[in-house]
């Protein structure tokens, strides 16, 4: 996905471009929207933004569009730039977690069943150590 933001003129020019974005994509009300553009300093009172995340395969749409109301791109960046380090750190974490997951329950069913690491880990009160579940006792 990519996060892309279009600086327009006036409000009439960004709500056509994301008019026209809404016919020929399929957007959520939460995928684009427009927004008074203020800008520190500046007097300029009917600059509006147009901001959103699309699919890669779209921005070159997206920026005809722009183009062709009078806008001009002022962002064009892959929506993993957009979201805090933390969050960044835990999505990758989750992804390396069910990697693990799906190697281990890649082994041979004989493998498994001596006990050769392909069981749950329980913690020392029984309760089973996956992340991100609801605790439930271990059963045995």
């Amino acid at each position: 996905m990519r996060v892309v933001a279009a600086r327009f003129p006036d409000r009439i020019r960004a709500s056509a471009a994301l008019a026209t974005l809404r016919g020929h994509l399929s957007l959520s009300p939460r995928d684009a929207a427009i927004a008074p553009l203020g800008i520190p300093g500046a007097r300029s009172a009917t600059d509006t933004l147009l901001a959103g995340h699309f699919r890669e395969a779209d921005t070159s749409l997206v920026a005809n569009v722009v183009r062709q109301q009078g806008g001009e791109i002022v962002a064009d960046v892959d929506e993993s730039w957009t979201l805090p380090r933390g969050w960044m750190r835990e999505a990758e974490r989750q992804r390396s977690d069910a990697g693990a997951r799906v190697a281990r329950n890649a082994q041979p069913a004989d493998h498994r069943a001596s006990g050769g690491g392909g069981g749950r880990r329980t913690s020392m009160s029984g309760m089973r150590a996956d992340r991100g579940r609801s605790r439930q006792p271990a059963s045995y």
